[in-house]
C-alpha cells in the first residue's frame, strides 16, 4: 500500500483508503477509482453478454416454424439403400412393366436415367418375385 495525492484536496492518502480522512472523499486514490470502473464495465458487458445469449436460445425455442425448417425432412433409413428409398415404388412398377415390354436395359436406361446396373436390379427382383409367386400358386395347388 502506497501514499498517493488524494484526487480532491491533494493531501497523501492510501491508495487502499474507501474516503480521505481529510477531505471526506470516497475513493480518494485515482488508481482505485480505475480498478473501480474496470470492474464495474467488466460486469455490465458479462452481464449484456449473457442477456443476450439468453435472449438468443429462448427466442430459438419458441420461434415459429418456417419453411425452411429441417424438422419436416424424412429421415432416411440407414439400411435401405438411398436410391431405393428416393425412387418411388411406382416408378420400380413402372420400369418392370419396360421390362415386361421387351425393351432393351440400355433404352430403359436412357428412358428413366437410371444406371444399367439398377435396371438390372429391379429385373432380377421381379424374376424373383415371380417365382417365388408360382412356387406359391403351386404350393397351393397340390
Amino acid at each position: 500500500m502506497a501514499l498517493v495525492p488524494c484526487r480532491e484536496c491533494g493531501k497523501e492518502v492510501s491508495d487502499a483508503a474507501e474516503k480521505c480522512p481529510y477531505c471526506g472523499i470516497s475513493t480518494p486514490s485515482k488508481k482505485r477509482r480505475q480498478v473501480k470502473l474496470i470492474i464495474t464495465a467488466i460486469v455490465i458487458l458479462l452481464l449484456i453478454g449473457g442477456g443476450a445469449w439468453a435472449y438468443h436460445k429462448v427466442t430459438s425455442i419458441f420461434a415459429p416454424a418456417t419453411a425452411e425448417d429441417t424438422t419436416s425432412v424424412p429421415v432416411l433409413d440407414k439400411t435401405v439403400p438411398v436410391k431405393d428409398q428416393i425412387i418411388q415404388k411406382d416408378y420400380k412398377r413402372k420400369v418392370g412393366e419396360m421390362i415386361d415390354s421387351d425393351k432393351s436395359v440400355g433404352n430403359i436406361s436412357d428412358e428413366t436415367g437410371l444406371s444399367r446396373k439398377e435396371i438390372r436390379k429391379i429385373r432380377k427382383e421381379k424374376r424373383q418375385k415371380e417365382k417365388e409367386r408360382k412356387a406359391a400358386e403351386e404350393a397351393a395347388g397340390k
